[in-house]
């Protein structure tokens, strides 16, 4: 069993670490260089957006490519095209599997702003099921919402079962996060309530299929 654990933290380390990514911002460049490979949409993770009451969402981990679990994270808000500068704060899941799983990046202080709870990474490599959900709660000031432009940015990795090489990762496509007037979060199109999804964003009556894209090892999980 410890030889099968070795293994497994070891394979994860070569794309990140076993106690979360390196650093505190996506970039698609270093993530390719570190890792020899392009994000493979195929592994068919994605993420569920959905407004709550006041400035919050909930971003819930999903898959619909038969993908039972995944090991890996680095997620946080941004506004506009700054990836330095995070907003909001994030309440991590909890439960189960889920206990100790995720934590606040520790080393964001000193290369992103934003409080400590804005960047969200993996706490270890143990694989967290998705039969049961995986929701992290986000929740903005009123600073936060008046800078516009916000959208939560993620990459997810994970080995094969059966995995001892790289482990495979994937961007997902950034999703816009939109309030109305009254600081209310709010789906495209002005719709209160319903979903986003890391790769699907309702409006103008018809659901957009967005591909998620490509992570690291130098820059990100």
């Amino acid at each position: 069993m410890q030889f099968a654990i070795t293994l497994l933290t070891l394979a994860l380390s070569v794309f990140s670490k076993p106690s979360g990514a390196p650093k505190c911002i996506i970039n698609e460049v270093n993530i390719e260089k570190g890792m020899g490979t392009k994000s493979d949409p195929a592994l068919g993770y994605s993420i569920d957006a959905v407004p709550g009451q006041g400035n919050t969402y909930s971003f819930t981990v999903k898959n619909t490519a038969g993908r039972a679990d995944f090991q890996g994270v680095l997620m946080y808000v941004t506004s506009g095209t700054d990836a330095k500068a995070h907003f909001g704060k994030f309440t991590l899941p909890t439960g189960g599997a889920l206990d100790g799983k995720f934590k606040f990046h520790p080393a964001c202080a000193g290369t992103s702003t934003g409080p400590l709870e804005a960047t969200v990474t993996h706490a270890n490599p143990k694989r967290i099921p998705l039969n049961t959900p995986t929701t992290f709660t986000w929740t903005g000031t009123a600073e936060d919402i008046a800078k516009g432009n916000l959208q939560f940015n993620a990459v997810i990795a994970s080995l094969d079962p059966t995995q001892t090489g790289k482990a495979k990762w994937q961007k997902i496509q950034p999703i816009p996060l939109v309030f109305n007037g009254q600081g209310g979060a709010v789906v495209p199109g002005g719709q209160q309530g319903g979903q986003q999804q890391g790769g699907q964003v309702p409006g103008l009556n018809k659901v957009i299929k967005c591909l998620p894209r490509g992570m690291i090892r130098g820059h990100s999980l």
